[in-house]
């Protein structure tokens, strides 16, 4: 089984209405952990990260944030 999520990450200061509606359609990494530790699938892929305010992948941390919401996957 293959699962692709799409992972929204934001800096605290961005509480706009619209980037609310944004990030609603959107998982967090903690979030997609979660999933994949129910799903167990032997291929999980980020898809369509959205990363506002600036925020770099690297400040990000999406593998690390994911991963400690993950059982026994690692």
């Amino acid at each position: 089984m293959w699962l692709f999520m799409r992972l929204q990450r934001q800096r605290p200061d961005n509480e706009s209405e619209s980037i609310a509606n944004i990030l609603d359609l959107h998982t967090t990494p903690e979030e997609a952990g979660k999933v994949f530790s129910q799903i167990q699938p032997k291929l999980a892929v980020y898809s369509h990260i959205v990363l506002l305010g600036g925020l770099t992948e690297e400040k990000a941390d999406l593998l690390e944030r994911t991963k400690k919401h993950m059982k026994e996957l690692f």
